[in-house]
């Protein structure tokens, strides 16, 4: 796996673990900050890439995504009944077969989609934060950017 930071302005993949492997000597507490947070954010875009783990199916987070489950929804709650649906790949490709969806299961899936992002922005404004307060360059090594994150498949 590979971090992507910017180096003279320019952005670069470097391996993970950039920022242990190569040390920071010269560098000052603010600059390794800025870098850990650059980790952080590259860890928050792959995190926002990941699909929401929903009883261990992946679900899309995207507008597309929450508009189709705010319909589902609907439709039970008009129908009072349960659906049962297969769901499609994003190529087409017939997945998993989903049975007897009911109004409370669609519930628990809107949830589930609709905190997915929220969580993610909140784990990654608590990285940030703990950076900001971490008072050298040990403290800053110390965090780990890729723990604390909501469950993503």
């Amino acid at each position: 796996m590979t971090v992507q930071i910017i180096r003279n302005g320019v952005l670069v993949d470097e391996p993970d673990g950039y920022l242990d492997s190569t040390g920071t000597a010269g560098l000052s507490l603010d600059e390794v900050r800025r870098l850990r947070k650059i980790e952080a954010s590259v860890e928050f875009r792959r995190r926002m890439e990941m699909k929401a783990n929903f009883g261990g199916v992946g679900i899309r987070t995207d507008t597309a995504a929450r508009s189709e489950i705010e319909q589902l929804v609907g439709f039970l709650t008009r129908s009072g009944g349960t659906l049962s649906f297969v769901t499609r790949t994003e190529d087409g490709v017939p997945g998993v077969l989903v049975e007897d969806m009911t109004l409370i299961g669609a519930t628990q899936l809107r949830q589930v989609v609709e905190s997915y992002a929220p969580l993610c922005i909140a784990r990654e404004a608590a990285l940030f934060k703990a950076i900001d307060q971490a008072g050298t360059i040990a403290a800053v090594e110390a965090i780990d950017v890729t723990t604390g994150w909501p469950e993503g498949v």
